[in-house]
């Protein structure tokens, strides 16, 4: 598995190579620190952890703690000290009166034809989620995620499915109940919204098919559909589109998260 880095806070990026590198079968590619010098270079990757670069103000004050987590735990919590506010060329943080701010859905975008973007971001608050999933993203974290879940967000990432790191989640949550009134009705009838739900749940055609009572075939069907009336092809546009359409619940313990990628032991 080939992965860049595009990050401009040296110690940020020191920390996430030094996780990336020693998972065996991965190439860890030398990268700019934009997303703009990695475009123009013609540059490409199965996965890319992109950190946006944040402007306006206080934007020198560096990224927020995880509540509970000491400074200097974790992959690079010691980046306050190297913040850097450069901003990438081809576009940075849109910056917002209240303090909050957006990152450049224009350079994510760019490199989501470049190969599968995993967002890294500086901090857990005021950051919305849905424009980068919308921008092209499949994934998005803090960098104060702990070594297995981004190991395991990468992997997720390079197969095509979406993360969002729990931390991240009320804030989703939070996202999709300001939309919801006034939002687009939903074009899909109640066996393809549940089909949907649980296909952007992670579960196979088989599987939604036992938890339906319906056959494999019908599943197929159904995704069809939902792929003609949403007009999408992939399973990662699918996974947005139903968390842009609210179908995804609140998330439940799955066992699958304490494994690390066999590769990772």
């Amino acid at each position: 598995m080939r992965i860049a880095i595009i990050e401009q806070r040296s110690l940020v990026r020191h920390g996430l190579a030094r996780v990336i590198s020693a998972v065996e079968g991965t190439e860890l590619l030398p990268a700019p620190p934009t997303a703009a010098e990695f475009a123009a270079a013609g540059m490409t990757a199965d996965v890319i952890l992109y950190g946006p670069p944040r402007t306006g103000p206080g934007a020198a004050a560096g990224p927020e703690p995880r509540p509970g987590a000491a400074r200097g735990s974790s992959l690079g919590a010691d980046a306050d000290a190297d913040a850097d506010a450069d901003v990438d060329a081809a576009g940075g943080s849109d910056a917002h009166a209240d303090g909050r701010f957006v990152p450049a859905t224009g350079s994510i975008t760019r490199l989501a034809a470049r190969g599968r973007v995993l967002v890294v971001r500086d901090t857990v608050a005021a950051h919305p989620i849905l424009p980068v999933i919308r921008a092209g993203a499949l994934g998005c974290v803090t960098e104060y995620v702990e070594e297995r879940e981004l190991l395991r967000a990468v992997e997720t990432v390079s197969e095509g499915g979406l993360h969002i790191s729990p931390l991240l989640m009320p804030r989703l949550y939070a996202e999709l109940a300001d939309r919801a009134t006034g939002s687009e009705p939903r074009p899909l009838a109640r066996r393809e919204q549940e089909t949907l739900r649980l296909l952007a749940g992670g579960l196979t055609h088989g599987q939604i098919g036992r938890r339906l009572g319906l056959t494999e075939a019908t599943i197929s069907t159904y995704v069809k559909r939902i792929r003609t009336k949403l007009d999408v092809g992939n399973k990662a546009d699918l996974t947005r589109r139903a968390i842009e359409l609210g179908l995804l619940s609140e998330p439940s313990r799955d066992p699958r998260q304490d494994a690390v990628p066999s590769a990772a032991r």
